[in-house]
């Protein structure tokens, strides 16, 4: 079949223009001349087409596709093999392009835009989730701008659940690597729902700065990298950046709410304080009707402050022109109220005055004069493995697991990975200029490719 047929699959799909190619395929705008309607239609280059595992790949994604009834999914309508045995998959049509297309044509997307973006996005994703799919290839490519929010596409490398997992091999990775997180690197096939968590919180990195997210998992919030980000925005990337995905968010429903907050709080709405009190009164009041709501409202009452209530006001006196009338004389054998006496203020006892201490004739010691401090200069240090989590020691002490990014004493240093117990690697460097970056592949024995 040639790049950019006239005719598809028996001259039913008519083809108006190319929408993208790739590895795999090509995607094509075309006419459904039975439903006269736009469609489109991807199809695997002729090459792959006689490759098992790119058909299946195909078979997957289309079926991945059908499963997920959802406005920010891209809707899928047939998979199909030709007489010939081309392979095609028929999707609805999406007139806005990708958030790629976006960037490129109009640069950096507003943070608040982006955001709401993502937030489709990430819904979308919540399902697919729940319904044991991971997407593994987000990023601004495979997301398209609809009327109506953006749509998720191209579940070419998902992994699902109840799918044949051979055709991805353990220890291979696979995706687009910017957007990958380091696990992913090492082995796309052990990868859960954490990786969509990175994915997309690289993807908004990009539509809000405009670079390519690069090794976000080695980033602190002081690295420049960061700098032109808003802090609210700032602080949910680097959380869902982070090299080990329990560091990450625990799912993109997580990650959706923390965006949410974040948009909130550009938008110049911050979320309400919370009042723990309220809801225990609104469960009280659910739980043991009106008398636990009297009780609860009680309980409550005493937590909130309240003004000292007002002393008693006297009876306002009534003014006339004639003279009062003289107060009866009580009689001789009525007994007359007691009168309490006013209460006592306590005698405060007088301390007790403790006896007179003998001066000290000795004369006062001489201050001790501190020693000088002579503090190295420290550089940045980035310090990593492949896969993560060897043991660093520097000069014979520990500092944790990789990675690191911190601060290291300019110099001369010995620098270990211990893996599995043992000495993956022992180099003795020297820490000098703006900063000193080391990664060792412990799976080849090699510093880590770049």
């Amino acid at each position: 079949m040639s790049e950019t047929p006239t005719e598809l699959i028996g001259g039913r799909y008519r083809v108006q223009a190319v929408l993208g190619e790739g590895g795999m395929g090509a995607v094509y705008r075309v006419w459904d001349e039975n439903l006269q309607v736009v469609r489109a239609v991807k199809v695997l280059h002729a090459a792959r087409t006689l490759k098992e595992d790119a058909r299946q790949r195909m078979q997957n994604e289309a079926r991945a596709m059908a499963r997920l009834r959802h406005p920010n999914v891209v809707v899928v309508h047939d998979v199909v093999t030709s007489e010939s045995g081309d392979m095609f998959l028929v999707m609805e049509h999406v007139e806005g392009g990708t958030l790629e297309d976006r960037l490129n044509e109009r640069g950096t997307v507003d943070a608040i835009e982006a955001i709401t973006w993502m937030v489709d996005v990430l819904k979308a994703l919540e399902l697919a989730h729940d319904e044991g799919i991971i997407h593994r290839d987000l990023k601004p490519s495979n997301l398209l701008i609809g009327p109506d929010g953006v749509k998720l596409a191209d579940f070419g490398i998902a992994q699902l659940a109840d799918a044949d997992e051979t055709l991805t091999q353990e220890g291979i990775g696979m995706g687009t690597r910017p957007y990958m997180p380091p696990e992913q690197w090492y082995s796309a096939s052990t990868v859960d729902g954490r990786a969509d968590v990175y994915a997309a919180a690289a993807t908004l990195y990009r539509l809000v700065t405009g670079e390519i997210p690069k090794s976000l998992w080695l980033k602190d919030a002081s690295d420049p990298t960061f700098a032109s980000i808003s802090e609210p925005l700032r602080k949910v990337l680097i959380r869902a950046t982070r090299t080990r995905p329990e560091s990450r968010h625990a799912a993109v429903a997580e990650l959706r709410l923390d965006l949410e907050r974040a948009r909130s709080i550009l938008e110049g709405n911050p979320p309400p304080k919370q009042f723990p009190w309220v809801s225990c009164l609104l469960v009280a009041a659910i739980l043991g009707g009106g008398s636990a709501l009297v009780g609860g409202g009680m309980f409550a009452a005493s937590l909130w402050p309240t003004a000292t209530p007002n002393p008693p006001q006297p009876l306002p006196v009534p003014t006339t022109t004639s003279e009062p009338p003289a107060a009866p004389e009580p009689e001789r054998d009525a007994p007359q109220p007691a009168v309490r006496p006013a209460p006592q203020p306590r005698p405060v006892p007088e301390p007790i005055a403790s006896p007179p201490q003998a001066p000290d004739l000795a004369p006062d010691p001489a201050p001790a004069v501190p020693e000088p401090v002579v503090e190295l200069p420290q550089i940045k240090a980035f310090i990593n493995s492949l896969p993560p989590g060897a043991e660093i020691r520097l000069d014979g002490e520990s500092l944790g697991s990789t990675p690191f990014v911190g601060r290291l004493p300019e110099g001369e240093h010995a620098v270990e990975l211990h893996w599995e117990g043992q000495i993956a690697v022992r180099r003795v460097v020297q820490m000098t200029g703006e900063e000193y970056r080391f990664c060792w592949d412990t799976r080849i024995g090699a510093v880590c490719p770049r």
